[in-house]
């Protein structure tokens, strides 16, 4: 069960703050720096999935179904899987927000362009993928196409004005998923070596909105709205628009 690590006094703490009832386990990848009772960090990314009815939120910076640090390149489709299962086998609507800017590796966008194949309207199957670049600077045009039979597909683009010279900056380096029942935020960007061979930790938050204060909002919630701004933000484009004027190496 996900979650084994020491969280039981989280709840009567917020009883007493006025605070949401939460449950906030933490995890950790790789598997050799979880010591026993203490969940894996991607068991736990696809219990959150895998308990989705309704929609998989998820920003990230980079997502590859195959290893990325190790030579040759080895195919993992793990949550590529697990996604394609919550849309085909629950008719749950997928949305992907990934990161684009000078230095994100072309190869994803065929990735990405497959997991996009999936919409059918028809059989109720909903996926979408968003890009997210990097403007050029001040008064960038972001010509983002809403065609009505077609969802968005989008990236997202961090504007760079003139801060070029700060490495690792100018992108957004978000890592987290949204349904509507539970939050997780993450360290590791989706590919096999981020949860195998690197260190990472990852956070489910899932809070029970009843009886809280006036004014208080549940991370799920929180983490939903967040993630709404950015999809429809001007940063975000389609993986079938037109990249102008951008620092990202997808070009439409």
């Amino acid at each position: 069960m996900m979650g084994k690590s020491p969280s039981k006094n989280a709840a009567g703490r917020n009883r007493a703050s006025g605070a949401p009832e939460t449950s906030l386990p933490t995890q950790a990848s790789p598997p050799a720096l979880c010591p026993s009772g203490r969940t894996r960090d991607l068991d736990a990314l696809l219990e959150v999935m895998g308990g989705a009815r309704e929609f998989i939120y998820a920003s990230v910076m980079e997502y590859f179904p195959t290893t990325r640090f190790r030579h040759p390149t080895r195919y993992w489709p793990v949550l590529d899987t697990a996604l394609r299962a919550a849309a085909i086998g629950r008719h749950v609507r997928v949305r992907l927000l990934v990161s684009c800017w000078l230095n994100t590796d072309p190869s994803m966008f065929p990735y990405l362009r497959s997991l996009q194949a999936l919409r059918s309207p028809a059989a109720n199957v909903s996926v979408d993928v968003v890009r997210t670049c990097s403007l050029a600077g001040p008064g960038s045009s972001l010509p983002v196409p809403d065609t009505p039979s077609l969802l968005p597909k989008k990236v997202f683009i961090v504007p760079v004005g003139n801060h070029s010279n700060i490495p690792f900056s100018r992108v957004n380096h978000s890592k987290f998923m949204v349904t509507e029942k539970t939050a997780y935020i993450g360290t590791s960007n989706w590919s096999e070596d981020y949860f195998s061979s690197t260190s990472g930790v990852g956070l489910v938050v899932t809070q029970r909105a009843s009886g809280t204060q006036p004014g208080v909002t549940t991370v799920q919630k929180q983490l939903r709205q967040l993630f709404e701004r950015d999809w429809s933000s001007p940063y975000a484009v389609g993986l079938d628009g037109q990249a102008q004027g951008q620092d990202c190496v997808w070009q439409g």
